[in-house]
């Protein structure tokens, strides 16, 4: 905004706080643009709002700054299908982390050819970074590029009260009973729900849950996709192991009466615990996946 509002200054030769179309004239040829007349006067009629013949401030920060929306639309024009988004992230995420940050993002903008400014590159991650981390995940880049398909996934996240609920969610949708849900299954799924949704919404969400790309939604995956808070704190839990004989001597430790199986009471007793119980509930929630309150 500061370079928009230095512009301004720059194009207002006289300093009466307006640009004319005589100063706007001015300002393209010494920019070297070789725009004609009637060029420059659209140009004018655009950023000329309430038509008095004068573009004030207010009206040149609009025109040289575009709305979220505009700019927005402008990225997603450019891809038509969920493949395209998938495809676009995975570009995007140069390093393979799971997340698009600023560089990244600016990096792919600016070789892909789509003529976004730096300024429009910044609206476009404000807008995709919703918690405001930094990063833009892949289901932040969903909701920018397909919303609609975010706010159904956000309204049935609501139906849910627990993890219980989940899991019996996920049973009911299993038509065939083979343990994972494929896409014309969760295409029934949302259809139950007495609301019609295309096919690229049906897409996108399915895109959300199968998060190993293999054409299925395990109950895992349909339990992070509709609990994501617990999916994060077992992620961020995960990263304190540094291999699989880091998890299986935690296990070990925490199984104090060698039965095989970790009870919560265990998880929140056992010598050294470093898991609340928001922890220990969600370890639960994601692992005890026959709900039979234990986790070989």
């Amino acid at each position: 905004e500061a370079d928009v509002r230095a512009a301004f200054a720059s194009w207002d030769s006289d300093k009466d706080g307006q640009i004319s179309f005589n100063e706007l004239k001015s300002a393209v040829q010494r920019s070297g643009q070789k725009l004609t007349e009637e060029d420059i006067n659209a140009i004018f009629v655009v950023g000329d709002i309430d038509q008095n013949g004068e573009i004030d401030l207010d009206e040149f920060l609009k025109m040289m700054m575009p709305a979220t929306s505009d700019i927005v639309a402008k990225f997603r024009s450019v891809r038509k299908t969920v493949q395209d988004v998938q495809n676009a992230f995975k570009q995007f995420d140069r390093n393979g982390d799971g997340a698009i940050d600023k560089a990244e993002l600016t990096s792919a903008l600016s070789s892909t050819g789509g003529n976004f400014t730096k300024q429009e590159i910044d609206t476009i991650f404000l807008a995709g970074d919703i918690d405001g981390d930094g990063e833009i995940d892949y289901e932040e880049f969903i909701a920018l590029m397909c919303p609609s398909a975010s706010d159904i996934v956000e309204k049935f996240r609501a139906k849910y009260k627990n993890v219980n609920d989940v899991k019996a969610a996920f049973k009911r949708f299993d038509r065939n009973g083979d343990g994972a849900l494929e896409k014309d299954e969760l295409a029934a799924a949302l259809k139950s729900s007495g609301e019609s949704y295309t096919d690229v919404e049906v897409n996108a969400i399915f895109s959300l849950g199968d998060v190993d790309g293999d054409g299925e939604i395990t109950l895992e995956e349909f339990i992070a996709l509709m609990s994501p808070s617990a999916s994060s704190v077992v992620q961020r839990i995960s990263k304190s192991f540094k291999n699989l004989n880091d998890v299986k001597s935690a296990f070990k430790k925490i199984d104090t009466d060698n039965d095989g199986l970790l009870s919560k009471k265990e998880m929140m007793a056992s010598s050294g615990n470093k898991y609340d119980a928001e922890e220990v509930d969600a370890i639960f929630a994601l692992g005890d996946v026959n709900g039979d309150g234990e986790i070989d």
